[in-house]
C-alpha cells in the first residue's frame, strides 16, 4: 500500500496477494488517503486493515484509516490523531483487537525526530491513549514489531541517526500483561536491518 515510485512520486495504490507473495494483483490504483511513504498497516483480528501516519513531500501524516474489504474500500477513522504526525513507526494489531503504534520519525526543518512512545486504540484508529512517553528501548524508526501468541510484543532493530548511533540490532520484548503495567526488557541482538516473522507457535525467523 503506497509507495515512493521516484523521487517525490508517491503511490497510494493498494495490491493483494493470495499465494503467500507469489503473485499479485491490483486492488485500487488510488486509495481515498493520499499518496505516502513510510505508513503503516496491520490486518486486524475481525479481518479489518488498518492503516496510520506516513510521510508526504514536506508533511508527515497521523491520520488513520480502515479498510474492511481487503483494502477496497476506505474510511478515516481519524485524520489527526493525538500521536505526532510521524512514518517509519511500529504498528501492531494485538489479539484482543486493540492496536498499538510505538516509534517514528518526524523530521522537523530537516532535522530527525525520532521517537520511543507508546499509544494504544481499542477502537481500530479511532482514539487513541497514551500508554508511555517513554518505553525502555531508545528512540527510533524503521523498526520491526511482532506480536507473540502469548500477547507479548517483540521490537527489534530500527535506526537513530539522529542521536548518531546508526542502525540499531537489539531486541526487546513487551508483556504479556497490558502494556501500561510491565516494562519491556532486552533480550538480546540481532543482525543489522533485519526483520523478524513469528508463527502461530511463537517461533520467530529472521532475516
Amino acid at each position: 500500500m503506497g509507495s515512493n515510485e521516484a523521487p517525490w512520486v508517491m503511490a497510494n495504490y493498494v495490491w493483494r496477494s493470495d499465494d503467500k507473495g507469489a503473485t499479485w494483483s491490483l486492488v485500487i490504483p488510488h486509495a481515498p488517503w493520499s499518496p505516502r511513504v513510510g505508513q503503516r498497516a496491520v490486518r486486524m483480528p475481525d479481518g479489518n486493515i488498518v492503516l496510520a501516519g506516513g510521510y508526504e513531500p514536506y508533511h508527515f501524516d497521523h491520520d488513520v484509516w480502515r479498510s474492511p474489504d481487503a483494502g477496497i474500500s476506505w474510511s478515516r477513522m481519524t485524520g489527526a490523531a493525538p500521536w505526532v504526525a510521524r512514518n517509519g513507526h511500529t504498528l501492531l494489531a494485538m489479539p484482543g483487537g486493540s492496536i498499538l503504534l510505538t516509534g517514528g520519525n518526524n523530521d522537523v526543518n530537516f532535522v530527525p525526530s525520532l521517537w520511543n512512545d507508546l499509544w494504544r486504540s481499542d477502537d481500530q484508529g479511532a482514539s487513541w491513549t497514551l500508554v508511555r512517553s517513554h518505553t525502555e528501548w531508545s528512540r527510533r524508526s524503521g523498526q520491526t514489531g511482532a506480536v507473540l501468541p502469548d500477547g507479548s510484543v517483540i521490537i527489534m532493530g530500527g535506526n537513530d541517526d539522529a542521536l548518531g548511533r546508526g542502525v540499531l540490532n537489539d531486541i526487546w520484548k513487551l508483556g504479556p500483561a497490558p502494556p501500561a503495567t510491565t516494562g519491556a526488557i532486552r533480550v538480546t541482538s540481532s543482525p543489522a536491518g533485519a526483520a523478524i516473522a513469528i508463527n502461530g507457535t511463537g517461533t520467530g525467523a529472521v532475516t
